[in-house]
């Protein structure tokens, strides 16, 4: 039996795919999208979602109250016993931030609920196209249902299982 060395060219071409194959295999498979949108993709998407009830967080990495909140919505999101029910989580974060700490906090918190980075500028157009009502402050969340009629926003923090109670009396 002959035993055949490999050249050097081909144990580095080995080597990088079985390093490329490590990284892959250790990444996280399950890591968030952010998408980039403006807030009329937003209202778009809820006008042609019209049978799903939609729960619009808009949060920031930097507030305190909106990342107090965060378990509420994820546990929201993977509760089976609403039907057409969809979170979207809006990061009102910085543009900066963007691809460096809203990444990092959403990976480092397992954040499954979808995730939406609003990329607008001036607050004082996009906030009344959401609520006249509304002065900017978060965290605010909005629970919408074209079909239905259910249009209601709360901009403050809610405590520990309003939002289920919340949602439910919205959607009795």
């Amino acid at each position: 039996m002959r035993i055949v060395k490999k050249n050097g060219f081909m144990n580095r071409i080995l080597q990088t795919l079985k390093l490329i194959y490590f990284l892959i295999s250790c990444s996280n498979v399950s890591a968030q999208t952010i998408s980039a949108i403006k807030s009329d993709d937003l209202l778009a998407r809820v006008e042609n979602g019209r049978d799903t009830t939609f729960v619009i967080n808009f949060w920031a990495t930097w507030c305190a109250p909106c990342v107090r909140e965060l378990p509420q919505f994820e546990a929201l999101n993977s509760d089976t016993s609403f039907t057409k029910l969809k979170v979207l989580l809006v990061s009102l974060d910085f543009k900066r931030d963007y691809d460096t700490r809203l990444s990092a906090f959403i990976e480092k918190r397992g954040l499954k609920s979808e995730i939406l980075f609003l990329n607008e500028g001036d607050a004082n157009v996009w906030v009344p196209k959401i609520n006249q009502e509304w002065s900017g402050v978060i965290p605010a969340t909005w629970v919408v249902n074209r079909e239905r009629g259910i249009s209601d926003f709360k901009a403050s923090e809610l405590g520990e299982d309003d939002l289920k109670a919340w949602i439910q009396h919205l959607t009795q």
